[in-house]
């Protein structure tokens, strides 16, 4: 482990049950009334994010947890054979089967919206508004200097 103290270690170990700052803050012995402001503070120490990265990496990596397993996993769930659900041997719902697909689109980005734009741009105009602004800052830049030595 790293050099946290004990009280820290603890609110790691808990926000990693269910990601949930406040509840683990308190878990590890915070004040319920200020619980969500030190889980705050916390979550913002770089010791306890690289702590947190850390075990997470590890377990990650000790059950295989990728994103091509999660995603043929929803996809397992996803595309299950609508006369399979509510099946006592799989236990899918419908609204299991919803929530995949919803999550399997939100993995592909398939909830984003695209816009298109076309803009047209003329060079002349737009090199005359800069050399306009250019030489107002110009002026601008003079009138001050003017000022401060007459003052």
């Amino acid at each position: 482990m790293g050099k946290l103290s004990p009280k820290k270690e603890r609110f790691v170990e808990e926000y990693l049950i269910d990601l949930n700052a406040t509840q683990a803050a308190i878990r590890a012995g915070y004040s319920e009334k200020g619980a969500r402001q030190q889980a705050h503070k916390l979550l913002t120490k770089v010791d306890i994010k690289k702590e947190i990265a850390e075990r997470t990496k590890k377990v990650n990596k000790k059950y295989a947890i990728d994103h091509d397993s999660i995603r043929q996993e929803l996809a397992s769930l996803a595309f299950i054979s609508v006369s399979r659900l509510g099946d006592k041997e799989t236990g899918i719902k419908a609204q299991d089967k919803i929530k995949a697909l919803d999550c399997l689109a939100k993995m592909e980005g398939m909830y984003i919206q695209k816009a298109e734009t076309e803009i047209t741009l003329n060079p002349q105009t737009a090199m005359e508004k800069l050399t306009e602004q250019l030489f107002k800052a110009k002026e601008n830049d003079k009138q001050n200097s003017d000022d401060n030595e007459t003052a």
